[in-house]
């Protein structure tokens, strides 16, 4: 309940002017909430007290924006995404990669905190001795976590807190490159973003607020569905002079983090002439370059499994797996081979490439039940629950499917969807869909793609494949299909 209060206490103290004072009970309310260790519901669940943990995080935005702090800026809400992702996985199996001991120690010390709590709470005179003993118990867990994180980062990563300084983004970042990290804010609010340079970091605000910007997005898609290239283009470039977007020098890299609307933007679809990276969070760019896969260039691509009628066969998915496994000289997995253990097999403990051309499933309200869907007598669905539990691991991972990017952001604005599934189970960059794409288009995407990608610069290999098909004359909503994320190169 702390943190319930001390938000509402903020937003008082926000009406009455008393900014300081907010802030520090906002900060308080933070506090409680990394506290609490993953045992907080989302904000799916009712607001019951009118406010929501990913408003504590859009409030102390607002607040260091106001006194022109960066640097917390870019703390606040990197922390706001990290507690998102602990409090997403708190009641999920989540693959131990060997660190099965660590773990069961860390999760043991969860439940006493939380029985500890209920019972200082449920009697009186407990309070005093109850903080002796929870104290000594979040002591013991932060030796424990910090153990973790040097044996596996990203495992820790979904047990506690843990976030990079704005000084230690900007020096991962390229002469060229820029992190455009968009700000959490009411719908009515301006949108805005943090732009992060090597030298500089500055709040750029935008003229539409977040719900415009919304609409127009939601605009784009629905000239998807209606084929209306013409529509597209005008609102692409509508798209493209709001967003104010930085010029870059040659080999700059646009790093994008989004939040609400702007997950599904078209970056592909955008008058851009670098390559545009989504990012979980800012920190990614300090991600181990060598996780995921193994060291070699082994690849596995799967297309048209047999879906034993209950979906559509995709013959230009299995031309492309045909195609694809020809570059990389390797045979494809097809029609009755493509099924989930046939996959895994192949996977092992992880290759360089993973390309999956077949059909995707979103669920929009249930967003870890999202599948890629395999073959079998019935078809067979890999989900996203069971990437997190299960992972196939590899460097890159390409999901040639409708909606594969598709998913939802929740609570202090974490994103549940496959994507974020194969990042946690090892890789390093994933190209997926936000629409569904004709074969043709598709093929000559991916093909131009891989050609190009096995130079090892992904980041061009998704420029290239997209101009290819722009400069052909097709559809925004066919060039601008794929979105690049992770990382630009292996």
């Amino acid at each position: 309940m702390v943190w319930r209060v001390e938000a509402i206490r903020g937003e008082v103290l926000l009406d009455q002017n008393e900014p300081a004072d907010a802030e520090a009970a906002f900060r308080r309310a933070q506090t409680a909430m990394e506290q609490a260790i993953g045992s907080l519901g989302t904000d799916r669940a009712k607001r019951r007290f009118g406010i929501g943990k990913e408003d504590v995080t859009r409030r102390l935005a607002m607040l260091d924006r106001r006194r022109g702090d960066m640097g917390q800026l870019f703390q606040d809400m990197e922390r706001g995404r990290a507690r998102a992702f602990v409090d997403m996985l708190a009641e999920r199996q989540v693959a131990e990669k060997g660190q099965a001991e660590l773990v069961g120690r860390i999760r043991a010390i969860d439940t006493d905190i939380r029985r500890l709590r209920i019972t200082a709470s449920a009697f009186k005179g407990e309070a005093g001795t109850a903080k002796t003993k929870l104290d000594e118990l979040l002591r013991n867990r932060t030796a424990l976590i910090s153990q973790l994180s040097t044996a596996d980062a990203e495992l820790a990563a979904t047990m506690a807190i843990r976030t990079h300084t704005l000084t230690d983004v900007q020096a991962a970042l390229g002469e060229n490159d820029v992190m455009l990290y968009f700000i959490p804010a009411d719908d009515d609010v301006k949108a805005a973003y943090l732009a992060i340079t090597r030298t500089s970091a500055k709040v750029t605000e935008l003229r539409p607020t977040v719900e415009q910007f919304q609409l127009l997005i939601r605009d784009f898609a629905d000239t998807v569905e209606a084929t209306n290239a013409d529509r597209q283009s005008r609102l692409a470039a509508r798209l493209t002079g709001l967003l104010s977007l930085p010029d870059l020098k040659p080999g700059g890299v646009i790093y994008a983090v989004p939040t609400g609307p702007f997950y599904f933007l078209p970056w592909g679809a955008l008058e851009i002439s670098a390559p545009a990276v989504v990012l979980p969070t800012g920190g990614w760019l300090l991600r181990n370059a060598s996780t995921g896969g193994t060291a070699n260039t082994s690849a596995v691509v799967l297309g048209d499994p047999d879906f034993g009628g209950a979906f559509d066969q995709l013959l230009g998915a299995r031309l492309e797996a045909t195609n694809i496994s020809n570059l990389y000289g390797k045979s494809p997995l097809i029609g009755s081979a493509a099924g989930k253990s046939a996959l895994r097999r192949s996977v092992g403990h992880g290759v360089s490439i993973l390309h999956l051309a077949t059909h995707g499933l979103f669920d929009a309200d249930q967003p870890l039940n999202s599948a890629i869907v395999l073959g079998g007598k019935t078809s067979d669905r890999l989900t996203a629950s069971e990437l997190f539990e299960k992972p196939v691991t590899a460097k890159l991972v390409v999901l040639s499917a409708c909606e594969t990017g598709a998913g939802e952001a929740v609570a202090g604005d974490d994103f549940l969807g496959l994507a974020r599934s194969l990042y946690l189970g090892g890789a390093r960059i994933v190209v997926n869909s936000l629409w569904p794409v004709e074969d043709r288009g598709t093929r000559l995407f991916m093909e131009t793609f891989h050609r190009e990608a096995k130079s090892g610069n992904v980041g061009q290999a998704w420029v290239e494949a997209r101009d290819t098909l722009k400069n052909l004359g097709l559809a925004p909503s066919v060039y601008g299909a794929f979105i690049l994320g992770g990382a630009s190169k292996i």
